[in-house]
């Protein structure tokens, strides 16, 4: 394999959020990652953006509303539609809620007990089944233009996915007769220690009873405060490695985030809501979680991953 390859497949490694030894990450490990790409970041300089990525800059979220025409709007959501009767669906249940109450930092989350599903089907990469979806969304260049003057990077490509979430009524079951690992999806949480993006296209409405994305606005900053978290978060993280109990719980769970941080940092919680034709896109560095569905509503949404991004996050 010739060096050109190499620095290729190198780049291509989804960078962890945390890794290390218990000893390393004591030693300061997860500050030194965090603060290198945040500097690297700022040093890349914000150039001349639109008022959407600088809204996202600030904010960690931008949110608007009729992203597309009518017309346009009508096209993508009759090729998910379409794709519902005619393509194949990969189905996964969310299991976060079989965990005891008390692994919860609000444990009236867990009161509703139906379990909740998601189907997923990827939208090809070249836009041959979904024309109108590739074009309209997976490459629309006001997104690109959003998410690369946040990220203050170039955008190339995208995984995108049209996902359905849904309550399940019935029995719960439990995750040991299922041999699975409780996901941790309804803690709070951030996906990395550098800026990283996703965005959702709203097929349909989305509310509080129908599991709207929750994010804290600003929590993406690595303030001094952000890094006293990353360093004690890595420590667990290291630690339950080490000790096993990482094969037992949600990683949301390990990660928690203590009790009055954000209210001591005057941040709160908001659902993402909004009706179909809405566009969300979040800096997932941010902390974040799923909604509760408390109707039987599904969530329709086109998933937008902007993960080549994380390989220039080699540290």
């Amino acid at each position: 394999m010739n060096v050109k390859a190499l620095v290729a497949k190198q780049l291509r490694r989804n960078v962890p959020y945390h890794r290390g030894s218990v000893t390393a990450n004591v030693l300061g490990l997860q500050v030194v990652r965090a603060v290198t790409k945040h500097l690297a970041w700022h040093l890349r300089g914000s150039g001349d953006v639109d008022r959407h990525a600088r809204t996202l800059v600030d904010d960690g979220i931008v949110v608007i509303h009729d992203f597309l025409a009518p017309d346009e709007y009508r096209r993508v959501r009759a090729e998910y539609d379409r794709s519902r009767t005619e393509q194949k669906y990969l189905r996964d249940f969310d299991y976060a809620r079989l965990l005891a109450p008390e692994v919860y930092e609000s444990p009236d989350r867990l009161a509703i007990e139906d379990l909740v599903s998601e189907e997923a089907l990827r939208i090809d990469p070249h836009g041959a089944v979904f024309p109108d979806t590739f074009e309209l969304v997976r490459n629309n260049p006001t997104i690109r233009a959003i998410v690369a003057g946040a990220a203050r990077r170039p955008v190339r490509d995208c995984v995108a996915s049209f996902t359905v979430w849904r309550r399940e009524d019935g029995p719960r079951g439990t995750s040991d007769s299922r041999r699975i690992k409780p996901r941790g999806e309804y803690m709070l949480h951030a996906d990395t220690h550098y800026p990283t993006f996703k965005a959702w296209y709203y097929l349909s409405d989305v509310d509080e009873a129908n599991g709207a994305f929750v994010y804290v606005k600003r929590s993406h900053r690595m303030t001094v405060d952000r890094l006293r978290y990353e360093y004690d978060a890595a420590v667990r993280v290291a630690r339950s490695k080490a000790d096993g109990s990482w094969l037992r719980l949600p990683y949301g769970h390990i990660r928690s985030v203590p009790a009055g941080y954000f209210e001591r940092l005057g941040l709160h919680e908001e659902p993402i809501t909004g009706p179909a034709n809405t566009l969300v896109i979040s800096n997932t560095c941010g902390f974040h979680r799923r909604g509760e569905f408390t109707s039987n509503r599904a969530r329709e949404t086109l998933h937008l991953d902007y993960r080549q991004l994380r390989y220039y996050a080699n540290i």
